[in-house]
């Protein structure tokens, strides 16, 4: 195609009639100049035309498509790319690369099952939809962990059979046992409960039971709404009042001095397995540990039975099913508050006294040590020894992982002699409880 140029010039001279000159004028626009003389400017600047430097079309403007996979400064028309979708499957897997395809990937595209790796576990997949089993902060809520043998009920606040939770009565105690109901499924999802078993009360009686969650784990639930949940049952004859109560500490896992956080009370017929649950709009600032209190306000009683059990505190707005933990994971947990120790070899340092040491890695805090009977030991040669009575007389050392004890009231050791606990005598708890 031929291109014709124009030079800038003035405006000529009017053409003869029936003709017209084209020139281009000194302000560099396009003009016409005909017979009569009349000089027109055919094209203005930008008017209708787009600029060479960043157009913007209106309309439906088009373009050739460029060929598949091309990678240059031309211009892209949606025709090309939607040609440039991915056809192939993805892969199942592979080696980790950046990759060089010009193709991508469809929104909705899918990945096959990996058939070469194992099926996820149901068990597993629930416990992770769960927080790996921990959603529930009580600590041996389901009342399966048990260290310590029965005890008599008192005014004083006392751990009986089950582990963590304390147990106290109000008002002339003339009997009453603590203690763990086993078997009892129709008052607790794993058939374990905390009881006071044949109170006999004064005027004012009621019986309390006691939790306490310590800091590390009450932070948990800091400014976080909470609900706690339990089960309760009495054989009273007529309703009692049930109050539930959350504190928290004022200083860390120390209960000396407490701030209630919430509490509520429900009238539970007699006989009657009833759920209570408290919602807790917040916890406020509970980092220092929280205690939870259940109390039963039955007045003077005679052989009465008292439970507790299902025992829940857990984050969030709604109530739960109880979660029952597997039996070994709950003992692990209670371990770190009490446990029986593993006691290493020993020495007579006279003929009544030896010097043990004890192992019990993990605990919360250095604990203090009670025997659960008279211990006994060997020599490993010529006899075994048992004490009159159970009697750890000295501590010499302890931490969160061990320490040395004495233990007296034996007879007839050889003093430097060597000396080896046997499973036949009381056992050593080491207690690191919240108390």
């Amino acid at each position: 195609m031929a291109k014709l140029r124009l030079k800038t010039s003035a405006a000529p001279a009017s053409p003869p009639a029936g003709y017209a000159v084209l020139y281009a004028g000194a302000d560099g626009l396009l003009h016409v100049v005909d017979a009569a003389g009349h000089d027109v400017v055919l094209q203005t600047s930008g008017d209708g035309l787009a600029p060479l430097a960043s157009p913007s079309f209106t309309g439906t403007p088009a373009a050739p498509t460029a060929a598949a996979d091309t990678s240059t400064t031309q211009l892209a028309t949606t025709q090309f790319v939607m040609g440039q979708a991915g056809t192939a499957a993805p892969l199942m897997d592979g080696t980790a690369t950046v990759g060089s395809s010009k193709r991508y990937a469809r929104a909705d595209h899918v990945h096959p099952t990996d058939t070469s790796r194992q099926a996820a576990s149901p068990v597993l997949t629930q416990l992770a939809a769960s927080g790996a089993g921990l959603r529930n902060l009580v600590i041996n809520g389901g009342c399966q962990v048990i260290h310590r043998a029965p005890k008599n009920l008192s005014n004083a606040w006392a751990s009986g059979e089950v582990s963590l939770i304390a147990v106290k009565a109000e008002g002339a105690v003339s009997a009453g046992t603590i203690r763990q109901a086993s078997g009892v499924t129709a008052l607790s999802v794993g058939g374990f409960a905390a009881q006071v078993q044949t109170a006999t009360l004064g005027i004012s009686g009621a019986v309390w039971f006691r939790h306490r969650i310590e800091a590390r784990d009450a932070v948990r639930l800091r400014n976080s709404a909470a609900i706690l949940s339990l089960r309760v049952w009495h054989d009273v004859g007529s309703a009692v009042t049930w109050t539930v109560t959350v504190n928290k500490a004022t200083a860390t896992d120390d209960f000396a001095a407490v701030t209630q956080i919430a509490t509520g009370t429900t009238s539970i017929a007699s006989a009657t397995n009833a759920d209570q649950v408290l919602a807790v709009a917040d916890m406020g600032d509970c980092a220092n540990g929280i205690e939870l209190l259940v109390k039963a306000d039955c007045g003077a009683v005679t052989g009465k039975s008292f439970t507790l059990s299902d025992l829940q505190l857990e984050p969030g707005t709604g109530k739960t099913p109880f979660e029952r933990r597997p039996v070994a994971l709950e003992q692990r947990l209670v371990e770190r508050f009490l446990r029986k120790v593993e006691i290493g070899l020993a020495k007579a340092n006279s003929a009544s006294n030896l010097q043990a040491a004890f192992h019990h890695r993990g605990m919360r805090a250095a604990p203090a040590y009670e025997a659960t009977g008279p211990l006994a030991f060997t020599d490993c040669v010529v006899a075994d020894f048992t004490q009159s009575v159970a009697d750890i007389n000295t501590v010499h050392e302890r931490t969160a992982d061990g320490g040395r004890a004495s233990c007296g009231l034996f007879s007839g050791l050889t003093s430097g002699t060597v000396m080896m606990a046997l499973t036949s005598g009381g056992a050593v708890l080491a207690s690191a409880e919240l108390v």
